[in-house]
């Protein structure tokens, strides 16, 4: 926590913001906790979604109160 490196299979990596934890909840850049799991990141700027894929697809909209898995929302919550 408060570090800007991590490591994945022994090899350290470089975060470009610190994880951090606030009222509870841990705050993680999803960027680097996607590609440590193997999957590939897109992002939209313009309608400011995440695009995760692997196995699944999964959407993420910024400010929005749901994450959707392949075209199903699974999860309310908020994404900061």
């Amino acid at each position: 926590m408060g570090k800007t490196t991590y490591t994945v299979d022994g090899r350290e990596k470089e975060l470009d913001v610190a994880p951090y934890a606030k009222n509870g909840r841990t705050y993680i850049p999803v960027r680097y906790l996607a590609q440590a799991l193997g999957a590939k990141v897109q992002w939209d700027e313009e309608s400011q979604t995440v695009w995760l894929t692997k196995d699944k697809r999964i959407r993420l909209v910024v400010g929005s109160s749901v994450l959707v898995v392949n075209d199903r929302e699974r999860f309310s919550g908020k994404l900061m």
